[in-house]
């Protein structure tokens, strides 16, 4: 963790005559202490919960289709049938190709998430004639399994730019998939007047050169995650993918803690709502 600032005495609060908080009055230290009475202003914000209407006979299909959107299966249909077009013909010699659909591409969504609450040791297991899952084999061949998972892409693998190059993106391959999800998590729930700014980790142990190490989290390896979330419910509002220290984040003088809440809160600060911001941005 960071170094903890000191507690001001009560009554007293950082403020600055000459204007708001900006790159400039941080760097030449153009905020002050002085004597004040924080003021509470009453929470204006839009009314906290679900910004379409939820009455209770919505399947889980349907709610998870309000975040991962037939644009995003849509994504998913036209990058993978591209990539399966781009390779060689003799890469893929002795399995016909056949272009996917978005009904396929449910189905193998759906088949990759009963693989993660039902584990087995091997993959083709879930295709075995005794110990295999009739769920799984009733709704997709192993072979179509195989070969969806050997050309599933979300991004034109022939546009992507080299590291060093200008317009490189760590995360070119997952980007237009991040940026749907992340625009529906932005409109689809407002918060409540309480917001935390934290990181988060998502369990990871390929091959990835941002990955991360934190001994002290209960999730020690994987990729980190900055998160705007409701402090009432824990609802992600926001997200930022860490990817290491040439990140855009780090890239200025404020470091990595301040762009971090700064980037999260960007257009939530000029509302009424005082925002809570617990932040251990490290």
């Amino acid at each position: 963790g960071g170094r903890r600032q000191k507690r001001l005495p009560e009554g007293q609060i950082y403020d600055n005559p000459a204007g708001p908080l900006t790159l400039e009055t941080i760097l030449t230290g153009g905020w002050k202490k002085v004597a004040s009475t924080c003021q509470r202003f009453p929470f204006s914000g839009p009314s906290p919960g679900p910004t379409t209407s939820v009455d209770g006979t919505e399947s889980a299909l349907d709610l998870w289709l309000r975040f991962f959107t037939f644009e995003a299966i849509d994504l998913i249909v036209t990058e993978t049938n591209r990539y399966a077009a781009q390779l060689r013909e003799d890469e893929i010699a002795g399995r016909e190709w056949k272009p996917t659909d978005r009904r396929q591409i449910m189905a193998f969504l759906g088949i990759i998430m009963v693989m993660g609450i039902f584990r087995l040791p091997r993959t083709e297991t879930y295709w075995h004639a005794f110990w295999g899952y009739d769920v799984v084999k009733n709704v997709m061949t192993k072979t179509t399994f195989e070969q969806l998972l050997r050309f599933f892409h979300l991004n034109d693998a022939s546009k992507q730019k080299a590291p060093g190059e200008d317009g490189y993106d760590a995360l070119y391959k997952v980007r237009p998939l991040l940026s749907i999800v992340a625009d529906r998590c932005e409109h689809a729930y407002n918060v409540h007047e309480q917001v935390s700014v934290d990181e988060a980790m998502i369990p990871f142990k390929g091959r990835l050169y941002f990955i991360q190490y934190m001994k002290d989290k209960p999730t020690k390896w994987g990729i980190k995650v900055f998160v705007l979330a409701d402090a009432t419910n824990g609802y992600v509002k926001r997200f930022q993918v860490y990817t290491g220290k040439n990140s855009d984040l780090s890239k200025n003088e404020l470091g990595l803690s301040m762009n971090v809440v700064l980037e999260l809160l960007s257009g939530l600060e000029h509302t009424t709502r005082p925002l809570r911001c617990m932040s251990n941005c490290t």
